[in-house]
């Protein structure tokens, strides 16, 4: 679940604070930036904004748990539109908060497109597309893996772009309204 310090911190938070469900810290040994808009308090809603590229309603949202949320910020920054950056660390959480915080953080009409170098597995219910492992990993220095699984800046600013186009003439589906 790490993508900076302030993530890191607000993740032993809640396990140390949250007594009735098991908790897992899955820790990267990777040297990831200090992400300007993280929050130790957003943890504890299990998904917030973390930035927007631009002010105003933003034209797409890039989500990410952990290491990838850095290059979610750095893809936003390139992308040539308002792209919002939301860091979620706990499905779990975020799912016991308010539909009203629920809206605020995936605005009805905006497309998401997921990152996570893992499985695209459960990420369907918080986005419209996943950029995500679709396969075993391979074995290679950290730089080359990412470089050949498409986790690179310009490949996400890309899909990202990719997206709003293809929303751009088609009702985006509410991620946060439904039954259950």
């Amino acid at each position: 679940c790490r993508s900076d310090a302030n993530k890191t911190s607000g993740a032993y938070a809640v396990a140390i604070e949250r007594r009735h469900g098991p908790c897992v810290l899955a820790l990267s040994r990777q040297a990831l930036p200090q992400l300007q808009g993280s929050s130790i308090e957003g943890v504890f809603r299990g998904a917030y904004a973390l930035t927007d590229s631009f002010a105003g309603e933003p034209h797409a949202i890039l989500v990410a748990s952990g290491s990838e949320v850095s290059l979610c910020v750095d893809a936003a920054k390139e992308a040539g539109r308002n792209v919002r950056v939301v860091s979620m660390p706990s499905w779990e959480i975020f799912e016991e908060q308010s539909l009203e915080y629920k809206q605020t953080v995936f605005p009805a009409g905006v497309p998401v497109l997921a990152v996570e170098a893992h499985s695209a597995v459960g990420w369907d219910r918080y986005s419209h597309a996943q950029h995500c492992m679709r396969t075993f990993g391979a074995s290679a220095p950290l730089k080359d893996v990412m470089a050949h699984f498409g986790f690179t800046k310009d490949r996400i600013v890309r899909d990202v772009n990719t997206l709003i186009d293809f929303f751009a003439a088609r009702p985006v589906p509410s991620l946060t309204d439904r039954p259950f």
